[in-house]
């Protein structure tokens, strides 16, 4: 699911499954095992557990995917205000109008 986000270099986060495996010793402090084990009690993680699953993901990439072609899904680079509807931004900056970067599969194995 798409979400506004702490993390400095992505405007949100979408998800189309959550869960893992440990694959390598940088897997030893996984975040998303640690959240997996606080919210599902680790259902979702390891090899052959089923993975939660999100509906809601594949249909915000569509609209996302929607908006953008509509030229609507677009950020200010000044103050990261989304422009929904492609409106200019006041503010005195540069004030470049891009699409905003996604964190795709942030909790999840590729």
């Amino acid at each position: 699911m798409a979400k506004i986000t702490k993390i400095s270099w992505t405007y949100g986060t979408l998800n189309f499954w959550e869960g893992c495996e440990k694959v390598s010793p940088g897997c030893k402090n996984c975040y998303a095992e640690e959240r997996d084990q606080r919210f599902h009690n680790g259902q979702h993680w390891g090899a052959g557990a089923d993975r939660k699953k999100s509906l809601s993901a594949f249909k915000e990439t569509l609209r996302f995917n929607k908006h953008a072609a509509d030229g609507r899904f677009i950020v200010c680079d000044g103050c990261l205000v989304f422009k929904w509807n492609g409106e200019e931004c006041f503010v005195s900056h540069t004030g470049r109008a891009m699409r905003p970067t996604m964190f795709v599969m942030s909790r999840a194995d590729g």
